[in-house]
């Protein structure tokens, strides 16, 4: 595998592990001083959320919001300097609410994922992810509710 092929990885196994709750995973693929920021075309971006435990602290209550979530992933960017690297990722989340019923539809959210990796212990991990809402949640009425759902770190 080439040094690219597993920077790529690195994208399509943190959102395998979010989508099926395996935080273990999630966790082991984060710096330390892991950075979860949003932005998009009305907003500057900003930190969410910090450190790489509060990540998973956060994902695991966003993950008790829905039923089921699967994020699919293209058009891939690598690029590399030593050891920091960075993946530009298109993203497109369906989701489903809790309380869905036969017959409702989906959620859905499109985003431009921006990874910044750091080589530690030889392998690759996050140090910086920018999720910039590129598709706004046409299910979410309050288009100023920012970011999608939450609130950002104290």
């Amino acid at each position: 595998m080439t040094e690219k092929e597993e920077i790529r990885e690195v994208a399509t196994r943190w959102w395998r592990a979010v989508d099926a709750c395996r935080w273990d995973e999630v966790r082991s693929l984060l710096c330390e001083d892991f950075v979860y920021s949003y932005t998009d075309a009305e907003h500057e971006e900003f930190p969410w959320f910090t450190g790489a435990d509060e990540a998973v602290r956060r994902l695991q209550g966003i993950a008790g919001t829905v039923e089921g979530v699967q994020h699919y992933l293209a058009n891939s960017t690598v690029t590399l300097d030593g050891d920091q690297a960075m993946d530009a990722v298109y993203n497109l989340a369906l989701i489903a609410p809790k309380g869905i019923k036969p017959g409702d539809s989906l959620m859905s959210y499109g985003a431009e994922n921006t990874f910044h990796l750091r080589r530690e212990s030889e392998s690759w991990r996050i140090h910086t992810l920018v999720s910039e809402t590129v598709l706004p949640d046409p299910w979410q009425d309050d288009k100023s509710a920012f970011p999608p759902r939450g609130t950002k770190s104290a």
